[in-house]
C-alpha cells in the first residue's frame, strides 16, 4: 500500500494534508516512483486573472452596449440580395 497525491497520482509527499491524499494498493511494479511536488497554490482566482476578469478592472466604466441588429425587410436575406 502506498500514499498517493489526490491531485497528481504520484506518490505524496511526507508534508502532505491528510485530505490531499489516499492510500492505494499497487501490483508490483506498477506503483507510481516519483513524488509529487508539493502545490504552491497562487491566491487569488487564476483564470479570472488570466482572462483579465478579476478585479483589477473594477473601477473601469461598463462597456457600452451593441446596436441591436437590423431586421430582414422582405423575409430572410438570400445571395441574390444587394449587401448595400
Amino acid at each position: 500500500m502506498r500514499t498517493i497525491d489526490r491531485r497528481t497520482g504520484l506518490l505524496a509527499p511526507a508534508d502532505a494534508k491528510p485530505e490531499d491524499v489516499l492510500e492505494e494498493y499497487f501490483i508490483a511494479g506498477t506503483e507510481p516512483i516519483e513524488t509529487a511536488e508539493p502545490a504552491a497554490l497562487p491566491t487569488g482566482d487564476v483564470v479570472l486573472d488570466l482572462y483579465g476578469d478579476g478585479d483589477e478592472h473594477a473601477d473601469a466604466a461598463p462597456p457600452a452596449e451593441a446596436p441591436a441588429p437590423e431586421e430582414p425587410k422582405n423575409g430572410l436575406p438570400s445571395v441574390h440580395d444587394d449587401p448595400g
